[in-house]
């Protein structure tokens, strides 16, 4: 008993088709087994006083999608999910009842119609065929929620691995995902309408069989697949590796005038790039190690550019350390070929610091210089260091441990203001209209309002 599960936006199409003749004349008294609550009216077995099929048709759509019409927009865009369920040739015949049991059991095993949930999806099962039903389903519960269809397909085929075992019907081995995908309709109709024999899946899935079969390597494989007439096109990472393939059949295009695409892995699990390359490595010697300092040649080119780069900047180190003369010589052009037998170097310490004659120790005068490159003391302090002259308790965002390492920027004004002694001035207290400047001029200035902090001498 094999499932098979798709999804579409046209109920009423699909019925349409399920009670017609079909396409080649293969539907034979069409009719429902079962229903969501067994009552669904019938256009293949109406009883009425006058049976129209259309009529009955059109109210079996209406009943379908009436909770897809109550929802609206939340209703999904493909609101039908239909379910083909067929049995094996050598099978023995099923009868309405059983058909019916094995589409209730599988509704409620995809989550479309559980037993006991009164707010299940509404469905129907029509029989139009001796060996297999079509179950017809709306994706809209009777909450107006979606169903949860999580691994419906996988959950199909275990119930139906069960139904086989219950019924006594030929037993299948459960899917692994190891199968080649089948063509879709879509795709046989497009062969039959092209005049090919097969599809264009087939053709390409034959076609990477034989190029894989006789080559020994990455580069003949796809060699060998264009020199067959096949479109080769390398998906690749940003480094530059190949992390698969898409092949395509020429003359191949769909209505937009593009080539269809399919890549190895959608023509078979096997077929994959990397399946391909751990088949192709598999059973060949693989190359001894390189010896100590021998180049190897086998590195792709963006692992060689890599490692060239990682060799010089160590080599650059190196030389930078090794270094007496203070000078540092340019990495020459062998340093990737001698760096792996030149490398780990033993460490060595700086050279002692260089003493002028007037500081040295022995001169009797004190040591102010601890080294040539060693900063001034005093100077280069930042400004949050918490023992700069005159700083001030950090307060609010100031005090924050991030605010400390980035600091706003002071106003112009405030810069000024910092710079006034905190002590008042000797000599009497002036208006805050006459007092005198307390922030440093440029020299040879003098600020306009300077002669209002003079006291002006009274007369006798």
């Amino acid at each position: 008993m094999v499932p098979d599960i798709g999804r579409g936006s046209r109920t009423h199409g699909l019925l349409v088709y399920l009670y017609g003749p079909g396409r080649r004349e293969e539907h034979t008294d069409a009719h429902l087994v079962g229903s969501w609550d067994g009552f669904a009216p019938d256009p293949g077995r109406d009883t009425g006083l006058d049976p129209d099929p259309k009529v009955t048709l059109a109210r079996l759509t209406a009943a379908l999608d009436l909770r897809v019409k109550q929802a609206g927009d939340r209703a999904p865009a493909k609101h039908v999910w239909h379910c083909s369920v067929r049995t094996a040739p050598g099978d023995r015949r099923l009868d309405d009842e059983e058909w019916n049991a094995v589409a209730q059991r599988i509704v409620h095993a995809t989550g479309i119609a559980p037993d006991g949930d009164p707010d299940g999806c509404r469905w129907i099962a029509v029989r139009h065929a001796e060996d297999h039903i079509h179950i017809v389903a709306t994706l809209v519960r009777g909450d107006l929620r979606n169903p949860r269809l999580n691994y419906d397909f996988n959950k199909a085929q275990a119930e139906c691995r069960r139904i086989e075992q219950e019924m006594g019907l030929r037993r299948l081995n459960a899917g692994d995902g190891t199968a080649a995908k089948n063509p879709s309709s879509a795709e046989k109709f497009k062969a039959e309408r092209t005049g090919r024999p097969e599809t264009s899946r087939e053709t390409l899935r034959e076609a990477v069989r034989r190029a894989v079969a006789g080559a020994d390597s990455e580069e003949e494989f796809f060699t060998r697949l264009r020199e067959a007439g096949v479109r080769v096109k390398l998906r690749h990472a940003p480094s530059g590796d190949a992390l698969g393939y898409n092949v395509a059949l020429p003359g191949d295009r769909n209505r937009d005038g593009a080539p269809v695409w399919y890549p190895g892995s959608k023509l078979a699990p096997d077929l994959s790039l990397p399946k391909i390359r751990l088949r192709l490595t598999d059973g060949a010697v693989e190359p001894s190690a390189p010896a100590v300092g021998a180049d190897r040649t086998n590195w792709s080119s963006p692992a060689r550019q890599r490692r060239n780069a990682t060799v010089i900047a160590e080599r650059s180190a190196t030389l930078l350390e090794r270094d007496e003369d203070g000078e540092a010589a340019p990495p020459s052009s062998s340093a990737s070929e001698n760096s792996l037998t030149q490398w780990p170097r033993p460490h060595r310490p700086p050279p002692a610091p260089s003493w002028p004659p007037q500081l040295a120790p022995s001169s009797g005068r004190p040591a102010v210089m601890s080294a040539p490159n060693a900063p001034t003391p005093g100077l280069g302090r930042p400004r949050h260091c918490p023992g700069r002259r005159g700083a001030r308790p950090r307060r609010g965002r100031r005090h924050h441990r991030h605010a400390r390492l980035h600091p706003r920027p002071r106003h112009p004004r405030r810069r000024l203001l910092a710079l006034r002694p905190r002590t008042r001035p000797a000599g009497p207290r002036l208006p805050t209209s006459r007092r005198a400047p307390t922030h440093r001029l440029p020299p040879g200035r003098r600020h306009p309002d300077a002669h209002a902090a003079r006291p002006r001498p009274r007369p006798s």
